[in-house]
């Protein structure tokens, strides 16, 4: 199951902290193409997902809005 978060309705440390990790992963994401050993990007945009879900405290796959812009996945 997929949960859902709008962070348009959140603090903004908390908007920050998604933002940067969203960043992050995208960034590794695009860097990762231009390597033929992609193993540790994928070891850290794993990461980058798993901190997501930390920081939104949940257990689930997550989809993340702000407002009605989709950032995530």
């Amino acid at each position: 199951m997929v949960k859902r978060f709008d962070i348009s309705v959140m603090d903004e440390k908390l908007q920050f902290d998604v933002k940067l990790q969203i960043a992050l992963r995208n960034t590794a994401l695009q860097i990762m193409k231009f390597y033929s050993d992609t193993e540790r990007f994928k070891n850290y945009v794993a990461d980058r997902e798993k901190k997501l879900k930390t920081i939104l405290d949940s257990g689930e796959d997550v989809e993340i809005f702000n407002g009605g812009t989709k950032l995530f996945p």
